[in-house]
């Protein structure tokens, strides 16, 4: 607005010059000879002209405040904007930075409690399976009653007879003593050109095999050991006969006695497993009718239910290339348990001795569950 008014009063002097300029030149032409007029005029221009020069130098002072006020205020908006854009960028990396100090710390959070849980997860997951072991073998221990148990078994073709004997303390077996013994009282592992034999043939002598067997049901308290490689008949007569005692020892009975002619609790015993590559699986029940089975009913099932005895396509396979049906196979296990009522007894049939060995193996757990009167059905695991 200063500049605007200085501007008019500017315009307003030149425009003063100008009229008196003009005044002076009339006056000249008219009267050449009015030298008071012409002092006058020249007076005046140069009045004007000093009036005009404060004039010009009262506009560059106000000019150059007007450039310095636009400067500074454009020098303020530009600082003010770099500053919002530094503050802004600042912010951004600061607010960047954070939130990777916030995610990172949320993502160790996380990761820290994801392990936890895993942990905590896999470390139930174990205690519960090895729980669930324990109580398996506490249940097979249940109520061993203190004192010593024996059990025999019949003399096989070659004269030698099983004797297992364990003692029981504090409810645990503190021992155990299997061996074979012949009519005159002399142990199989005490038999040198026996031995050498055995363990020239399948690796391991029969001293050497029973010796971990012995030692496997002290340490596990279980009858279920694991089968010595090379000693597989014999392990076999070990479970059976560690079977018997832990059932003898829950009963207190100290009386020896035949594990193989003990007398079977009544009732239906299952076993299942699960379906092998070509979907098949493993089903099994017998029943036991005062002491003795009375039914044995051993085959494979699909997924459907289907019986393999019925499969007439893979019976004729099967028969065309061994020379025996399943159908018939199982017939003939299944008739020999109950005839023989020793599982030992039922001879394999040509063509089908995997079947043979399937059946010996799971008959063999169905009666150490009838010794007991354990009626849960059995869960068996194939590969």
């Amino acid at each position: 607005m200063e500049l605007k008014n200085v501007v008019n009063k500017g315009t307003l002097l030149f425009g003063s010059m100008f009229v008196l300029a003009a005044c002076g030149a009339n006056n000249t032409a008219t009267d050449s000879k009015d030298e008071a007029t012409t002092v006058a005029t020249t007076k005046a221009m140069d009045e004007t002209t000093e009036k005009m020069d404060e004039t010009t130098e009262k506009m560059d002072e106000t000019t150059k405040e007007m450039m310095d006020e636009t400067t500074e205020e454009k020098m303020d908006e530009t600082t003010e904007e770099k500053m919002d854009e530094t503050t802004e960028e600042k912010m951004d990396e600061t607010t960047e930075e954070k939130m990777d100090e916030t995610t990172e710390e949320k993502m160790d959070e996380t990761t820290e409690e994801k392990m936890d849980e895993t942990t905590e997860e896999k470390m139930d997951e174990t205690t519960e399976e090895k729980m669930d072991e324990t109580t398996e073998a506490m249940d097979e221990m249940e109520g061993l009653k203190d004192g010593k148990y024996t059990v025999v078994g019949n003399p096989d073709e070659r004269g030698w007879a099983v004797k297992h004997t364990i003692e029981v303390k504090d409810g645990k077996i503190t021992s155990s003593d299997f061996d074979y013994y012949n009519e005159a009282g002399d142990r199989k592992t005490e038999d040198e050109e026996y031995n050498k034999k055995m363990e020239e043939k399948s690796g391991i002598s029969s001293k050497d095999a029973i010796a971990k067997l012995n030692d496997a049901l002290v340490e596990s308290q279980k009858s279920d050991v694991e089968v010595v490689s090379g000693a597989t008949h014999t392990a076999e007569n070990f479970v059976k006969s560690a079977a018997a005692l832990i059932a003898k020892a829950e009963k207190g009975d100290t009386e020896e006695s035949n594990f193989e002619e003990m007398a079977l609790m009544d009732g239906e015993y299952k076993l299942e497993s699960n379906a092998d590559e070509r979907g098949w699986a493993h089903s099994f029940t017998i029943v036991v009718k005062d002491g003795k089975v009375t039914e044995s009913k051993y085959d494979m099932v699909d997924k459907d239910g289907k019986l393999k005895s019925e499969n007439e396509e893979y019976n004729k396979a099967m028969k065309d290339k061994t020379g025996s049906s399943f159908a018939e196979a199982v017939e003939a296990y299944n008739k020999g348990l109950v005839e023989k009522q020793n599982v030992s007894d039922v001879e394999a049939v040509s063509g089908a001795t995997s079947t043979h060995d399937s059946f010996v193996e799971y008959a063999k757990l169905l009666l150490e569950a009838a010794a007991k009167g354990e009626t849960e059905t059995i869960k068996v695991e194939v590969k």
